[in-house]
């Protein structure tokens, strides 16, 4: 039974200290794995970002038919801190210099909205339209 209280406690604390330092890791890495990692870790909240298209996105077909546009690029929080996040497109590309107010966990993106004027944050209320 104390083996067993023992190897617990061992386990818990290594999935906190990977849990706390995921994050810091996973900063400003837009792969695939470090994706997985920021879904999966309830320490990783949801923040709102602000970025502009501007660079070129990559194609790749998606499993319906279509295209997938996926857009690497610096996004800036409210504070103006940048970070780098993955912003995925379905079947059309952003128009060049686009402004988004996006909703990402981690560097991946979960929702977004298109602002019509280039002021961060905040343009970005009532202008909007539905986009991710």
């Amino acid at each position: 039974m104390r083996r067993w209280v023992i190897n617990s406690v061992g386990l818990l604390v290594i999935l906190g200290t990977l849990c706390c330092t995921a994050p810091l890791v996973t900063r400003d890495r837009t792969t695939a794995g470090a994706a997985v990692l920021d879904a999966i870790n309830p320490l990783v909240t949801t923040q709102e970002y602000y970025a502009s298209t501007a660079a070129a996105p990559t194609r790749t077909a998606n499993a319906h038919g279509g295209r997938d546009y996926h857009y690497r690029l610096t996004a800036y929080d409210r504070g103006g801190r940048p970070r780098r996040l993955l912003i995925t497109v379905t079947d059309q590309p952003l128009q060049s210099h686009t402004y988004l107010r996006v909703q990402a966990k981690g560097q991946t993106s979960r929702a977004g909205t298109r602002c019509h004027v280039p002021h961060f944050p905040k343009a970005c209320g009532s202008n909007s339209d539905n986009l991710l």
